[in-house]
């Protein structure tokens, strides 16, 4: 309860939102910046994404070494700077709750166990 923000506390909640909805937007950008960094990891984990796929995609994009971003499937996995997205209306951004401006379109808000706001859900469009 008082450290769930240290422990990356979310995604299991997280995941099973973004099922719901991902049929309806062509890419999902997931931030990667602390608390959320590593996000690809759970959801490659929740998703139950298979190994042998995420391997070859990897493959295909990687030049070795770490790496700020990640994809696979329609997710990608980088900081997100709001004023510099897109916000296209296809695109589903999953973020820190001080990644977006106060003028989004929240779809769902995962809190923590103290019920202090965790992760974002926003659509893309203003």
């Amino acid at each position: 309860y008082f450290h769930s923000k240290d422990w990356q506390y979310g995604y299991e909640k997280l995941i099973p939102e973004i099922k719901k909805i991902e049929k309806n937007y062509s890419k999902i950008i997931v931030s990667n910046k602390a608390p959320l960094d590593q996000s690809y990891m759970f959801f490659l984990f929740y998703l139950k994404y298979p190994p042998s796929s995420y391997q070859i995609e990897t493959a295909e994009s990687s030049s070795g070494g770490f790496r700020e971003s990640h994809k696979f499937a329609k997710f990608e996995f980088r900081p997100i700077n709001w004023d510099n997205e897109l916000k296209d209306s296809n695109v589903l951004y999953i973020g820190r709750p001080n990644d977006f401006s106060n003028k989004v379109k929240i779809i769902k808000t995962i809190d923590y166990l103290d019920n202090s706001p965790a992760i974002k859900i926003v659509q893309g469009s203003d």
